[in-house]
């Protein structure tokens, strides 16, 4: 779960550069378009493209695919394994700089993290207080 809680990190690492150059330079790229040429068969190909195209195409992606509902459901589920497996690295003095890059680019955005705890949040039973 970690190397895929970091893979999507870093193509929405990836979109966000493509995008803010796209702003930046009056390009107008079409990032649904992009994801769908990369799934037909690029070197970076991956199943989570299709999701990537469709969060692009209706728009759930306009800020960043990290802020796409799709997105944010898979990494509330992923993102707790990549966290974990970075502090261990780190404590073993082993370096893993993809996934230490893909856990803070993902802690950059505090609204997916406090959207992804606070459903974990709502999803846990709390004991009741009794008086």
């Amino acid at each position: 779960m970690a190397l895929f809680a970091g893979t999507i990190a870093a193509y929405a690492q990836g979109f966000a550069v493509m995008s803010g150059a796209s702003k930046k330079f009056n390009r107008n790229l079409p990032m649904p378009v992009i994801a769908e040429i990369w799934r037909a068969g690029c070197i970076i190909c991956s199943q989570l493209l299709d999701t990537m195209a469709e969060a692009f195409g209706t728009g759930a992606a306009a800020t960043n695919l990290l802020m796409a509902s799709a997105f944010v459901s898979l990494m509330q589920e992923a993102h707790p394994s990549l966290r974990r497996v970075v502090a261990r690295a780190a404590e073993a003095g082993s370096p893993v700089p993809a996934l230490s890059s893909a856990l803070a680019y993902f802690d950059s955005y505090p609204f997916c993290l406090r959207a992804t705890e606070a459903a974990v949040q709502t999803n846990r039973v709390r004991p009741s207080r009794s008086t």
